[in-house]
């Protein structure tokens, strides 16, 4: 005997189908819940491309500005930018001018000092330390005045590189 019938119960047995499928609340259709999870699938992969870019954008302003402060330290005592620029007070990789340099070790920065500002045309190496250092480069100033970094040093060096080439005479 079963429980409810015994106490004058009645019960009844559900019997679930499983080729059938759940039925949709009144008013949708089975395009319209598809087109929902395509939705939201789609809003993921905008997430994720967003983090992705946002990520790498972080990475490379990360590394513009480690070679901003190398240079920036590397020129600190230069005397030809003490003169004329004073004391760095900013230094921002100008990378549209960069691009039109011709060496692939070339960058164009926007300077600023304690006296005037500039563009700043440099040559830059990494070195044995794994630091970035200028050794060659030139400022010009707003008003237009140049002038070379290391004055001097590029002459001497190709007098040494002259002399040390055997000639043919």
């Amino acid at each position: 005997m079963r429980f409810g019938a015994r106490f004058g119960v009645r019960t009844k047995t559900l019997e679930f189908e499983s080729s059938r499928p759940a039925p949709l609340l009144p008013g949708r259709t089975a395009d319209a819940e598809s087109g929902k999870a395509s939705a939201g699938c789609l809003i993921w992969v905008a997430v994720a491309i967003v983090v992705v870019a946002v990520a790498s954008y972080g990475v490379v302003r990360f590394g513009i500005e480690l070679i901003e402060d190398e240079v920036r330290r590397d020129l600190a005592g230069n005397p030809v930018l003490l003169e004329h620029l004073g004391e760095i007070q900013d230094l921002s990789l100008d990378f549209t001018a960069s691009r039109e340099l011709p060496g692939e070790n070339d960058f164009a920065f926007e300077i600023r000092g304690a006296k005037a500002s500039g563009v700043l045309r440099a040559t830059v190496l990494t070195g044995d330390d794994e630091l970035e250092h200028v050794t060659a480069g030139t400022i010009t100033l707003a008003n237009g005045d140049e002038y070379d970094l290391f004055p001097g040093i590029g002459d001497d060096l190709l007098l040494e590189v002259e002399d040390a080439v055997p000639s043919d005479e």
